[in-house]
């Protein structure tokens, strides 16, 4: 809502990719200094949560941009029959004794799609997508939940930020995301604590629903709540 109205006016189509790897240096110096910089990221409290059918075109990449700040990682796979099970598995294989706990669910349940005609997908008897989303968030054991698509990239420069937002214990973070052929998704609540939390359906879509605050409270707290600068690159659109 307020995510929404502030949109198009912080809207400045510009991804920052700078991090704390120094710029200019030679290409073997540059590697080493990005193995560093992933070796000092803390893993944070969050349970990052995938619901996929599919993604093979792009889930690895999602995978890597995640895999090194994670707790956490679940794949809720919704009947793939492409390598997506096995792009989890292999970073699973290659990630599983660094800190990070790996789980897989597969469910072939029919889901409605969700767009113009979901709420009519819906009344023909497909099984609403909020009925998904609280059966894969509910597999989270971690303090904090993070949606995420196989389509999504976190941008690596939003990493220590992500660990300033966290230790300060907000109810959600908002993350700013960017399809890569320049459409402004908006700011959305990507990450939220672990408890008081579900899934509903509107016309269109699932939404997620958190626990009731006043409305002064949601101002107070929105900038805490909030990474302005592009935090999510929306690949989907790259493929067929």
């Amino acid at each position: 809502m307020i995510g929404n109205f502030l949109k198009n006016i912080l809207y400045t189509g510009k991804v920052c990719f700078r991090t704390e790897v120094p710029r200019g240096l030679k290409r073997d110096e540059s590697d080493r200094a990005v193995a560093e910089f992933k070796k000092n990221i803390s893993r944070l409290p969050v349970s990052i949560v995938y619901r996929v059918k599919n993604g093979e075109e792009t889930f690895y990449l999602s995978l890597m941009s995640v895999v090194h700040i994670a707790s956490e990682i679940i794949l809720y796979d919704n009947g793939s029959t492409d390598r997506t099970k096995d792009i989890f598995y292999n970073v699973k294989k290659e990630y599983e004794n660094d800190g990070v706990s790996f789980k897989y669910c597969y469910d072939t349940t029919e889901y409605a799609r969700a767009g113009e005609n979901y709420k009519i997908q819906v009344l023909e008897g497909k099984t609403p997508l909020s009925v998904m989303y609280n059966k894969a968030f509910s597999e989270g054991k971690e303090k904090y939940l993070m949606k995420m698509d196989a389509h999504y990239m976190l941008v690596p420069s939003v990493w220590r930020s992500l660990e300033k937002k966290i230790s300060k214990s907000p109810l959600l973070i908002r993350l700013k995301i960017l399809d890569v052929f320049g459409r402004n998704h908006g700011y959305e609540p990507l990450i939220f604590y672990n408890n008081n939390w579900k899934f509903v359906d509107c016309d269109f879509y699932e939404i997620l629903v958190l626990k009731k605050r006043k409305l002064s409270q949601k101002i107070f707290n929105f900038f805490g709540e909030t990474i302005f600068k592009t935090a999510v690159l929306h690949l989907k659109r790259l493929g067929k």
